[in-house]
């Protein structure tokens, strides 16, 4: 695997980090997930620029600046899946505090950041999730953050997250849903939640919940497909009531969920409002020019060689 790291596109045996980097050591790291897709013709990789300006508003978060411009992360981005040969590909690019001093103040410590892209083929995050996966609730929270972190993917963060995914797996269910500290629903592990009653789109807030890229391309397709779309704080028990349940996320892309709990959803079948929006989202992120794209502003493409 070709890798991009500061600057040098090198062999992946080649990659040397610190092992007393400050980002291994404290989750001093931000990151982005970024899909590319087979348009057939091009390669597309969608809404790259709005993936790389969050990236940067966490990397400020940490107080990192970042050296390199967002037009140098595109190119550098396209040439890492260009030249590993992929034409579908999970693209994550992460930006650490490197190695220097080890204190929690580093005000006055030249401790440099370490900027690395990587990308490989990662097909489907469920192994179940065209057919619906478990999701189960009462393993976690979502933990409060400082303000400016609650909205940044930062690598320490999602240390609670993945306690909480396997706790959910511990008791046979494929993700968990976290709640935030009111006890209403947040998000799941790594994606955001939407809940279908009465052909209604209802979602949690984004006061404990991140504004996920994904969810904010499914809120505009389903008011684009006439749909009502909620934010709201919504409750166990409206997740247990609803008609149907899915997932979004950049590596789930839009994952039903058919079974909550142990009760069935929807009679176990994937809903007809999931299926026509997982359909409309697949279609919209293989396209240059699509109503999504064109909306959301944000898709690249490139000609693959």
């Amino acid at each position: 695997m070709k890798i991009w790291m500061n600057g040098t596109l090198i062999d992946e045996e080649q990659c040397c980090i610190s092992v007393l980097s400050h980002g291994l050591h404290y989750g001093t790291s931000a990151f982005e997930g970024i899909r590319a897709y087979d348009s057939g013709s091009d390669v597309v990789i969608f809404r790259m620029m709005d993936h790389l300006a969050r990236l940067r508003r966490s990397a400020a978060a940490l107080g990192v600046s970042v050296r390199y411009s967002d037009e140098d992360l595109r190119d550098a981005i396209t040439t890492v899946v260009r030249e590993n040969g992929l034409r579908c590909a999970y693209i994550r690019p992460l930006i650490s505090i490197g190695p220097g001093s080890l204190s929690l103040n580093l005000s006055s410590a030249d401790n440099q950041p370490v900027v690395v892209i990587a990308a490989w083929d990662w097909s489907t995050y469920f192994s179940a999730d065209n057919q619906g996966i478990s999701l189960i609730t009462g393993v976690g929270r979502r933990v409060s953050s400082q303000a400016q972190l609650r909205q940044a993917k930062v690598s320490g963060a999602y240390a609670n997250a993945y306690v909480a995914s396997a706790a959910a797996r511990e008791k046979g269910a494929d993700e968990a849903l976290l709640l935030d500290e009111s006890g209403f629903l947040a998000e799941a592990s790594a994606a955001n939640i939407f809940l279908v009653k009465n052909g209604i789109l209802m979602t949690p807030t984004c006061r404990a919940a991140l504004a996920g890229i994904t969810r904010d391309t499914i809120m505009t397709l389903a008011n684009h497909l006439g749909y009502d779309v909620q934010e709201g704080d919504l409750t166990v028990k409206s997740l247990h009531e609803a008609d149907e349940v899915f997932l979004t996320g950049t590596a789930c892309q839009v994952t039903p969920v058919t079974n909550v709990d142990g009760r069935t959803v929807n009679g176990g079948n994937v809903g007809d409002v999931t299926r026509q929006l997982q359909c409309s989202y697949l279609k919209a992120v293989r396209s240059s020019s699509s109503f999504v794209s064109n909306v959301c502003v944000g898709t690249d493409s490139f000609r693959a060689a």
